[in-house]
């Protein structure tokens, strides 16, 4: 429970570490960029505390690996601020140090035990819903994290939810407050809405040349084809250097991982969450609780089973009480030592103590896949593994060959490669199906560079793909077209489309105000009445809420607690543009008060603790910004 109520506490600016931190960019290249700076200029100090360039740096590049890896090839990593990413990076600290330092000042503790249990739930670092060491180890190692900073954010993070939390979990909302707030926020309304669709307004709407014509006139720069150009690149491809790998060879990978996972300690436990000590009635059965379980181990109960009914720990609870593969420090003292005696398959005679409470523990079996299994992915690794050196010598030998070069063709004759050209493709992508290269963005950026396009000289490596299917290229400007403006036959199709589309939207409009003005006009006239003699589609809505539902769209749900309520001398309509340029016209026929004495104990909890929270995250913002605002930053 303990374990359980401390990882819903991840969350706000915790959260936002451990996702902007590990989650999204753990993939990704390492951290050399910071090292070679080997800054340790101040840049800021805070309370004091001195926070170095090298450590800005860091989360500035992090963030733009964070953006990079999210966008992919379309995003120009040229285009990314560093200078922007410094002064993001240098906030995140500023605020991040205050509330560590207010944490300490307070004495907030946090177990290294707590740690390890929030590394083994993070979802990344899990297979088949199990934490795996090698998962683990090896992302860790991918994104150039080294194990201890990996650690000190965890704990850093963890340690500031702890101390957030008490702005949430000290709110409270008395029944007075309860009342008047679920007078708004439960607050129903019956609602009818029709909606005009698009092909309404198209079957009133005709096109002329003449019209068409007008406004190509008016529009004239609107409708130009953009520059376009095709290029000429040779490319090397990280799989064409992979070697031939022998069975041999996979048979002795094989076995050494196999020898690795064997040396490594599998448990699972049952946590038993409490003091069972304490001369009370909760100790009592805590005891009774104790016993019950020792004696259906004892009996040779399934160990899992008892896992899931008993274990308090619901981290694990479900996974048969899976603690995944654990290495020296995972674990307090007592249960490394308890696990070391136990044989794999065997159980611990008695529990074990720990700050947590009792721990049944289960030393496993470590699972091993099946060589038929796991032989492909070890190719693949160990193709990667020894591609490497002759991938890097290869892209090495293309840029020297191909700088300065007055054309792709030596380079080419030089490599034993071909040269490509490309289709034709403006700056924002391909102008048929067959895209290419031109699908990213950094080869779009390269080509219309003053370098390649205005220069006309090669361009520098270009690395794309991922996954091995790394590619490199160096490409040339091939064939260069000039913007220009559109003929009138050639932007008819879009002129058309653009025409259309904005006499729709004005019909739409005016003749949903149309309808409105007729239900406001005419009191026996109803909105269902109407979409029936337009032949439209219509909607009732008789408890509609302020949260608005799943089906309701909602314009028509803010429009609908926007109009006044409805009386005997003026109806309630309105109109309401929906997200995909349709329109919609509403009635509110009546307001229905929420009756608070139709609220079970159990909703009236429910709504408390959703009030509670919402005022809980407001009060924790208004927290940091105290913290931040009221520490002395030099």
């Amino acid at each position: 429970m303990l374990i359980q109520r401390l990882r819903h506490r991840i969350r706000g600016f915790g959260a936002y570490l451990i996702v902007t931190l590990l989650a999204l960019p753990l993939a990704l290249v390492g951290f050399n960029w910071f090292g070679a700076s080997g800054s340790n200029v101040v840049v800021a100090k805070i309370n004091g505390e001195s926070l170095h360039l090298s450590e800005v740096d860091r989360y500035a590049y992090q963030e733009r690996r964070r953006i990079l890896e999210s966008q992919g090839d379309d995003v120009d990593p040229d285009a990314i601020s560093n200078a922007a990413l410094r002064r993001s990076a240098l906030s995140l600290l500023l605020s991040r140090t205050a509330l560590l330092q207010r944490a300490k000042t307070y004495g907030f503790e946090l177990s290294n035990e707590r740690v390890n249990h929030h590394l083994r739930a993070q979802p990344q670092f899990q297979e088949a819903g199990r934490f795996s060491r090698q998962r683990y180890e090896w992302l860790l190692q991918q994104g150039g994290f080294t194990p201890s900073w990996y650690r000190e954010v965890q704990h850093d993070s963890l340690l500031i939810s702890q101390l957030t939390s008490v702005c949430t979990d000290s709110e409270f909302m008395t029944e007075y407050e309860l009342i008047d707030m679920l007078e708004v926020a439960a607050e129903r309304r019956v609602v009818r809405y029709m909606v005009l669709p698009t092909e309404a307004a198209h079957e009133q709407i005709t096109l002329s040349d003449d019209a068409l014509r007008a406004a190509f006139d008016n529009n004239l720069e609107n409708y130009r084809q953009p520059a376009l150009l095709t290029v000429d690149y040779v490319e090397l491809t990280r799989k064409a250097f992979y070697p031939q790998i022998g069975e041999k060879q996979l048979r002795q990978y094989y076995d050494q991982e196999v020898v690795m996972l064997n040396a490594r300690v599998h448990a699972a436990h049952i946590l038993i969450d409490g003091d069972v000590d304490a001369d009370d009635s909760d100790g009592a059965e805590l005891r009774e609780r104790v016993a019950q379980l020792q004696a259906r181990l004892a009996a040779g109960e399934d160990f899992a089973e008892l896992a899931a009914e008993y274990s308090d720990d619901l981290l694990s609870a479900d996974d048969g009480g899976s603690l995944g593969n654990i290495t020296p420090g995972d674990l307090p003292a007592p249960l490394e030592e308890a696990l070391s005696f136990l044989a794999p398959g065997e159980v611990a005679a008695t529990p074990i103590r720990s700050e947590a409470g009792l721990h049944f523990l289960r030393r496993l079996k470590v699972p091993v896949a099946d060589y038929a299994e796991r032989s492909e992915q070890i190719r693949e690794r160990l193709q990667q593994l020894n591609s490497e050196a002759n991938y890097r010598q290869a892209q090495e030998r293309l840029g020297d060959l191909s700088f300065n070069a007055p054309d792709l063709a030596s380079v080419a004759e030089a490599m034993a490669i071909e040269v490509s050209r490309s289709a034709w493709f403006d700056r924002d992508g391909a102008q048929d199906e067959k895209a290419g290269i031109a699908v990213y963005a950094k080869v779009r950026a390269a080509a219309f560079s003053a370098e390649v396009l205005e220069q006309g000289e090669n361009s520098q490596l270009l690395e794309i793909g991922s996954d091995g299917d790394e590619r490199t290229l160096v490409l040339r400007l091939g064939e260069y077209q000039e913007s220009r403006r559109l003929t009138f036959d050639e932007a008819q199709p879009t002129l058309r489309t653009d025409v259309l589309r904005r006499r729709t939207a004005q019909w739409l409009k005016k003749q949903a105000h149309s309808v409105a003005q007729q239900l406001r006009d005419d009191r026996e006239l109803t909105v269902d009445a109407q979409a029936h003699a337009d032949g439209y589609e219509w909607f009732a809505r008789p408890h509609l809420l302020r949260h608005g539902d799943d089906e309701t769209p909602n314009a028509v749900v803010r429009k609908a607690f926007q109009l006044p309520a409805p009386s005997t001398d003026s109806r309630s309509v309105g109109t309401a543009e929906l997200s995909d340029g349709t329109w919609a016209v509403l009635s509110v026929l009546a307001i229905k008060a929420l009756e608070l004495e139709l609220l079970s104990p159990q909703q009236r909890v429910e709504w408390r603790q959703s009030m509670r929270e919402q005022f809980g995250d407001s009060h924790e913002l208004s927290y940091r910004r105290y913290v931040l605002v009221s520490a002395q930053v030099e």
